[in-house]
């Protein structure tokens, strides 16, 4: 008896993957319906009804559009898929959406190579990005806030005050404490460098601007004593000149005076004889 019923349970458990395979084959047919009678009905519904008729369905608008990119893709439109490929095909919603994106040729070596429905949700997404050589947008970057930051520096202290409580105070000694203390005091401190303000350095080229800049106002300085000093010797120079010109001229005159008074002399020896 216990033999049979072993035996009974190993059938039934070796059935379920098939009967398993078969409801997801069914699902992804229905997935595929569901989403040509989307398409269809926002075909007909004027585009200023949409929004309103979305309620009435009740499914999410989200999964409304995972929805009507599925039955916008070739694998509904064309409705060219056999059943090999359809019980390859997961009927996890946001897989399919993506696989979906593949065309016919696309889908069939693709399916060789990923399998969708055991390998996660990342690795088939990432596998047909690749295929269709899309490139992700980069993640916008949290900015931080006062509000933020709080919240995040609340979140970790009562995760260590946890961490704390829950050592085993047979293991740790009081200097592995101290330490561990000491460590956390460091980085506390860190924060508080962070928090401070901070007084702002001139960059060194300016450093060296300035010193340059008193270099070249002492050059300026040295240059212009020295062509003070060079019109001091000029205005010498021209003195000097000026002396010897008055002297030679005052030579001159004592020589006329001379050259007359002989001239004098001469003619009163004249008159006398």
């Amino acid at each position: 008896m216990a033999n049979t019923a072993i035996n009974v349970l190993i059938d039934k458990i070796k059935a379920g993957p098939k009967k398993i395979a078969d409801l997801e084959k069914s699902s992804v047919v229905e997935i595929f319906e569901l989403a040509r009678n989307l398409v269809e009905l926002r075909r007909r519904v004027s585009r200023g009804k949409w929004a309103k008729t979305l309620p009435a369905l009740g499914i999410c608008p989200r999964v409304v559009c995972r929805f009507l990119a599925i039955g916008e893709s070739c694998l509904v439109t064309q409705g060219l898929l056999d059943a090999e490929l359809l019980c390859q095909l997961p009927a996890d919603l946001h897989k399919l959406e993506w696989v979906a994106k593949l065309s016919l040729e696309e889908l069939k070596p693709f399916l060789k190579l990923i399998h969708c429905k055991e390998d996660s949700r990342h690795a088939v997404i990432h596998a047909v990005q690749r295929m269709i050589g899309y490139i992700p947008p980069a993640p916008k970057e949290q900015q931080a806030s006062v509000k933020h930051l709080k919240k995040r520096w609340a979140d970790y202290v009562s995760r260590m005050v946890k961490a704390i409580e829950g050592l085993d105070d047979q293991d740790v000694d009081d200097q592995t404490l101290q330490q561990l203390k000491d460590e956390f005091l460091t980085k506390f401190t860190e924060v508080e460098d962070a928090l401070s303000p901070q007084e702002e350095v001139p960059p060194s080229d300016v450093v060296l601007d300035e010193s340059s800049s008193d270099v070249n106002e002492e050059d300026d300085s040295d240059e212009e004593d020295t062509s003070d000093e060079e019109k001091d010797s000029d205005d010498d120079d021209s003195d000097e000149e000026e002396n010897s010109d008055e002297e030679e001229d005052s030579d001159e005159e004592n020589d006329s005076d001379e050259d007359d008074s002989d001239e004098d002399d001469t003619e009163e020896h004249q008159d006398e004889e």
